[in-house]
């Protein structure tokens, strides 16, 4: 790291840069830690990014590839029997094994989200590179947690294009995840959860009347189903 000093220039030694790292972020955090980054650090963490993406490369896609991964925390989890940890703003989540068997693995850390840049529909390739990601507790739901990161992205300059998501983002409710980036002006591509795919037996089909509006319920459709 370098700074500038009465000098000119000077690369700060360790105990500097611990200093400063400790400075920015006491300055960064939140008053009350609640396991998501506060509005501060998040645009810092945007800028950064988005500095990141060559010259060349801003203006090739407006398209952005999301998903969330599990990343475990250095701390051990609280004692069962109540206590401190090294990192209490983490929490327990779940994650894929990768294994024969289905059941999901016990983790202890956060979610972090990220939106990779993809070739527009019919564009030319572009790079892949991470155009924005937000970390969060296992305790927050990550969809939630990144949406407000992607709708801030107009007020940076940065138009809204195709989003492709899978069906972890398509299974939530529409003011969680469909609705705010829809309003931004970016258009959804995302795959159906497992239970809304293909055909339903008799059992299963719906009966009734069912009233549906559209997404900004200027407008509202009856339907009687048999």
């Amino acid at each position: 790291m370098i700074a500038d000093w009465k000098n000119g220039p000077h690369k700060l030694t360790y105990r500097q840069t611990e200093r400063t790292f400790g400075l920015v972020a006491a300055a960064l955090a939140r008053d009350q830690p609640d396991g998501q980054p506060s509005q501060a650090l998040q645009v810092i963490c945007d800028d950064l990014l988005e500095a990141s993406i060559p010259a060349e490369s801003k203006d090739a896609s407006t398209s952005l590839a999301v998903d969330w991964t599990d990343m475990e925390s250095f701390s051990r989890p609280p004692p069962a029997r109540g206590g401190d940890c090294a990192d209490p703003e983490a929490s327990s989540g779940h994650r894929k094994n990768n294994l024969l068997r289905r059941e999901d693995e016990l983790y202890y850390g956060y979610y972090l989200s990220a939106g990779i840049m993809m070739p527009d529909e019919n564009g030319p390739a572009v790079p892949e590179l991470a155009r924005r990601a937000t970390v969060s507790s296992c305790r927050h739901d990550p969809v939630r947690a990144f949406a407000p990161v992607l709708t801030a992205m107009p007020a940076a300059g940065i138009p809204p294009g195709g989003i492709l998501a899978d069906s972890g983002y398509a299974h939530r409710d529409a003011n969680a995840w469909a609705l705010p980036p829809r309003a931004a002006g970016a258009q959804l591509v995302q795959d159906l959860h497992p239970h809304d795919r293909g055909p339903k037996p008799k059992s299963e089909r719906i009966r009734g009347k069912v009233r549906a509006h559209s997404p900004d319920r200027s407008h509202r459709l009856d339907a009687d189903f048999r």
